[in-house]
């Protein structure tokens, strides 16, 4: 509403009426949005909570009427402001003064209307009741009802709805209340296209600034102080923020939200907040609701670098003091936010365990922090051979930012599952000091990747985005490793979600509904993301050579495929029978692959035959994910042996997740441990297995039969869990592995060796 951005176009041979349209456009370009949510959501939500569509019209002339109002109070206020702190008034004693009440009326009005919405919300039953016993008389609503606001919408839209016969009088009365508030709304649709139009078509006068200008004869001095570059950018964040609403809003609004939040929940939280269990639950609830923080933060701070972005990014600035400087005030801010919730609350729960959780959980919140920083660094501010803070790749905005989003959620999710897994297995002080831990270990993490990101002076001559971690295949496997198991896990989040309506299925249809989402979300990492979002394991690839790169297109030869996965699946199941005859009794029970699934049952044996169909995940995507993915990955810089043991490596930690599961039913931990050292070995046959046959065909095959006809050759009883460990390991693990390299070496012992995978 400045009118600088109409400026240039006033050099134009361009009319005075068609710039005022431009401006008008650019103003409904801002405002569309909005103004089609302002008029739109209340009168659908009607229409579909009452099945009238009277109600509906009535609702959508009313909202109609008030949101014009209220864009046009919001373009005369948004003028008169513009004028004050306009070039020559910027650093005048009233602009400063205006400046100081509006900001301070926002926050008023802002944070007291919650506070009025929660009152309401209180009182809500009250009202109704004091109203039932004691209605106002019939003048007293004739006269509400002239009121154009806010009561003559309210009666309109209310008397559509009363199933009583209502006067024709308050008809009447509520009809010219809305007939006034029209005309209010038009005069002030009237002034406000004016102010637009003077907006549109300013014409700067400079006489006065170069009048003041000669006046100026004061010789000043000037003191320049050495400051390091990162104080530097962090004052100039501070003080550009001062001079900016949004930006100053998104740096209080993490200070001052917790405050208002915590007051608002402060009656259930003092009534409800007790024991242990319920202090879980409560910072569960608070650690998903302050996402937005980091999110608000990023967005806000990042912003004030958008003037002149594109000039920035191209100036020999150091990314790396740009960044550090941001993060470092964002980091307070976070922190301080953290602090105040967790004072609050144990203020209010009285419990010191309270405290000791929230704060052991402050590494996980800067974990947070950074994570978003980097996706938004990454996802905007990717250039050839740095990394900017400026946003210059602003394609695809809204898809980048539901990204950040749901990644950040999606982590979030995880640690508390992670928590509440600890909490009901090894009680709430060991979970405070694994949060802690995990917390550490995570914030090491996005450090390590901010350094990679912005690199030092002297090594950023050297350094070229988009290649992290393809030039670091460990930590490019560790990240398949992880989304592979955040994006098998959101089928979850999704059926709670579609709970009401899984519980309506039977057994077998909640099992297919679970497959398919899963499904779904693994097509999307291992058929978008990876190659095309991440660009894995090579970089601009076509769907094709991708496919034929992860070895999954590749079939032929198709004999010799089949041979490699059904005789190490032959070896193995030798192997595991005859290991479990002798340590132990083997039964043979094969029934629970075919009877029909039953939730009753206990374990993976309740899927019955869709064990034959949930298998099918594991043994093609995990298949995918640490031979496809990874091997390739990993052989562009090391030789094939250390590859296929890295690869191995990683397979085997994927299954350490399942801790989770062990935990929660109860289990042995020690399984997991040895399931984590059984998969590693086996890893390390599949990797060879598919290095020599550059396709997953075989390998597919082997972990699919091992998943589904495997259950089947190692049922038996051991005495102990020493014997079941000598089982795993030996029989599972390591006589399987060593003998099924044996075979694929003596089927291919006249090939020659290949450096690099389906290259």
């Amino acid at each position: 509403m400045s009118g600088n951005s109409f400026k240039w176009l006033q050099t134009l041979p361009i009319s005075r009426n068609d710039l005022k349209k431009l401006g008008f456009m650019t103003l409904l370009r801002n405002l569309i949005a909005p103004i089609i949510v302002m008029t739109f959501a209340l009168p659908i939500v009607l229409l579909i909570v009452t099945q009238s569509f009277l109600t509906f019209i009535l609702c959508v002339i009313s909202s109609f009427f008030i949101t014009i109002l209220g864009v046009s109070i919001l373009i005369i206020v948004a003028e008169r402001f513009s004028r004050i702190f306009s070039e020559s008034n910027r650093n005048s004693k009233k602009a400063n003064i205006l400046r100081i009440v509006s900001l301070m009326g926002f926050f008023f009005v802002a944070f007291g209307s919650s506070f009025v919405l929660q009152f309401g919300m209180n009182s809500i039953v009250n009202l109704i009741d004091d109203f039932s016993t004691n209605p106002p008389s019939m003048d007293l609503n004739i006269l509400l009802s002239f009121i154009p606001l806010p009561f003559a919408p309210g009666y309109l839209v209310g008397l559509s709805l009363t199933t009583e016969q209502v006067p024709l009088i308050l008809w009447i009365s509520s009809l010219i209340g809305m007939a006034i508030l029209a005309v209010i709304a038009f005069l002030f649709y009237k002034v406000a296209i004016k102010s637009l139009n003077s907006v549109a078509t300013i014409e700067a006068s400079y006489a006065k600034i170069k009048k003041e200008s000669k006046t100026i004869t004061k010789t000043i001095e000037i003191e320049i102080k050495p400051m390091s570059p990162v104080k530097s950018y962090i004052r100039k964040d501070l003080i550009s923020s001062t001079r900016d609403y949004q930006s100053l809003i998104f740096i209080l609004m993490p200070l001052l939200y917790p405050i208002i939040m915590i007051i608002s929940m402060q009656s259930p939280i003092t009534r409800n907040v007790s024991s242990t269990f319920s202090i879980m639950i409560l910072w569960a609830i608070i650690m998903m609701v302050s996402q937005f923080i980091p999110l608000m933060l990023v967005g806000g701070l990042l912003n004030l670098e958008e003037s002149g972005s594109s000039t920035l990014a191209s100036l020999p600035l150091l990314p790396r003091d740009q960044a550090k400087g941001k993060l470092i005030l964002m980091l307070i801010i976070q922190g301080i936010s953290l602090i105040l919730m967790a004072t609050l609350l144990t203020i209010l729960t009285q419990s010191i365990i309270v405290l000791i959780l929230f704060l052991s959980c402050l590494p996980i919140v800067w974990m947070f922090l950074l994570f978003v920083f980097e996706m938004k660094i990454r996802l905007f501010g990717t250039m050839k051979y740095k990394y900017v803070l400026e946003e210059v790749n602003k394609k695809h905005k809204l898809e980048k930012w539901l990204l950040m989003v749901g990644a950040d959620l999606a982590i979030c999710i995880f640690i508390l599952i992670i928590g509440f897994t600890l909490f009901v297995s090894v009680g709430i002080t060991t979970s405070i000091l694994a949060l802690f831990f995990i917390g550490l270990v995570g914030l090491s993490i996005v450090v390590y990747i901010f350094s990679k990101m912005f690199p030092k002076a002297d090594k950023l001559p050297l350094f070229e985005t988009r290649g992290l971690l393809r030039n670091k295949p460990i930590l490019g496997g560790l990240v398949v490793l992880i989304l592979f198991f955040i994006f098998q896990n959101l089928a979850g989040f999704i059926e709670i979600i579609f709970l009401p309506f899984l519980l309506t299925l039977p057994y077998v249809g909640i099992l297919f509904v679970e497959f398919l989402l899963i499904e779904g979300f693994l097509l999307l990492l291992f058929l978008l993301i990876f190659p095309k979002g991440l660009k894995l394991p090579c970089r601009d690839e076509k769907f094709s050579d991708y496919t034929r790169t992860i070895g999954l297109s590749k079939v032929k030869p198709l004999g010799r495929n089949l041979l490699v996965g059904l005789g190490s699946f032959a070896i193995f199941g030798i192997v595991v029978w005859i290991g479990a005859n002798l340590l132990g009794y083997y039964y043979w029970a094969p029934e629970f692959l075919f009877r029909d699934p039953n939730p009753l049952i206990p374990g993976i044996a309740s899927f019955g035959w869709f064990i034959w169909i949930f298998m099918i995940r594991p043994g093609l995507w995990e298949e995918v994910a640490f031979r496809g993915v990874i091997l390739p990955l990993l052989s562009r810089k090391y030789k094939q042996i250390l590859s296929i043991l890295i690869s191995g490596l990683i397979f085997g930690l994927a299954h350490a997740f399942n801790i989770i599961n062990v935990l929660l039913s109860g289990g042995d931990p020690l399984l997991v441990v040895f399931q984590v050292i059984y998969t590693t070995l086996l890893g390390f046959s599949m990797g060879y297995m598919y290095i020599k046959t550059k396709s997953l065909l075989p390998s597919i095959i082997f972990h699919y039969l091992l998943d589904t006809v495997g259950l089947i050759l190692m049922n038996s009883q051991m005495e102990n869990m020493f014997i079941v460990g000598i089982y795993l390991i030996v029989f599972v693990g390591v006589i399987p592995t060593i003998l099924n390299i044996l075979f694929i070496k003596f089927l291919f012992r006249k090939e020659k060796k290949d450096l690099l995978i389906n290259k």
